[in-house]
């Protein structure tokens, strides 16, 4: 398993359900995280179990557990029907209020998400508008955006840069395999710059905005996955709706949606148009669900810079013939 991509997952309280009064053989399943587990066998993923259990009624005493836990564990694997690549006994005990800290976690939470929840199935490409970054912030930024694989499966990441960001790629994106940068000599606006990369390989784009470090498109995830999970989005499009009250749209949000779509409308754009605000505008004309953006620390928009920017956006899905005309009326608001 030296190459290969694996799943280590715990066994009491992740893949069990932990009811102390009931004894180790006839544990129930956690059926949604063993779901998650056959889920990530199927998409190709090794599966080892990795357990902690009896470290202190053995205290410690690896051999005593191989004898008598090991065949326990392996029978209730067979029965729950958790094909499984290999069992690791001996594990440290983290005591009662201890943890395991990981760079690689995943939260049981995360991890039914991210194999069996209403996006499990999309190869997303995220996409980062980023004209004005250092190459500092945009190693900072592709960190932030890293944590996005705890929820989607991500294909690849996409950062479109300006001069800013320099010769050389920082470490964190230049060792990824996944992750590429497209330098433009100077920033010909939104719309010139997503069509000079329109090719993708995933299904889906997730398109973010890097003008202001610190968004974590990760976050939102985590915080509307029961949600999203409970009321999956409507012909697989999520839109987060970056405009709360007075804020500026493009600081603060992202949107995920259907490759074809962001093809199809994103080609169509004058070269100077705001990208991601008029996106998330249209959101609710092309029938994605429209979630609020997480609080972030943005420039001010009056109203009527509001309705105005909204307008826009469903003008240009008319003219990219994503939705059928319909009439604007713009805000008299001052």
């Amino acid at each position: 398993m030296d190459n290969a991509n694996v799943i280590v997952s715990d066994l009491d309280g992740t893949l069990t359900v932990d009811d102390k009064a009931v004894p180790y053989p006839e544990k129930p399943a956690a059926a949604d995280v063993v779901e998650a587990a056959k889920a990530a066998k199927a998409a190709g993923f090794k599966l080892v179990v990795a357990t902690a259990r009896n470290m202190r009624t053995y205290k410690g005493d690896v051999d005593l557990i191989r004898t008598h836990t090991l065949p326990v564990v392996e029978g209730w694997l067979a029965r729950t029907g958790v094909e499984h690549d290999g069992v690791v006994v001996g594990k440290t005990w983290c005591g009662p209020r201890g943890f395991y800290v990981d760079d690689r976690n995943l939260h049981p939470e995360e991890f039914v998400f991210r194999f069996t929840g209403p996006l499990a199935r999309r190869r997303v490409d995220v996409v980062t508008l980023a004209p004005d970054v250092t190459p500092e912030t945009l190693g900072r930024l592709h960190e932030v955006n890293r944590r996005l694989e705890r929820w989607l499966h991500v294909a690849s990441y996409r950062y479109l840069v300006g001069p800013a960001a320099g010769d050389e790629l920082p470490p964190t994106l230049r060792d990824d395999a996944f992750a590429a940068a497209l330098r433009l000599p100077e920033w010909p606006g939104d719309g010139a710059a997503a069509k000079a990369w329109l090719g993708t390989t995933g299904d889906s784009v997730l398109l973010a905005d890097g003008r202001v470090d610190g968004y974590d498109p990760a976050a939102f995830f985590g915080c509307y996955a029961a949600d999203l999970t409970e009321r999956p989005p409507a012909g697989g499009l999520v839109a987060v709706d970056p405009l709360p009250p007075g804020t500026h749209p493009a600081a603060s949000g992202m949107v995920l949606i259907d490759a074809a779509k962001f093809h199809a409308w994103a080609a169509k754009l004058p070269d100077d148009h705001r990208f991601l605000p008029s996106l998330a505008a249209t959101a609710g004309v092309l029938g994605a669900r429209r979630l609020p953006a997480l609080p972030s620390v943005t420039p001010r928009l009056s109203a009527k810079e509001a309705a105005a920017l909204a307008a826009d956006a469903v003008r240009h899905c008319v003219d990219a013939g994503l939705i059928p005309p319909v009439d604007v009326h713009e805000s008299r608001a001052a």
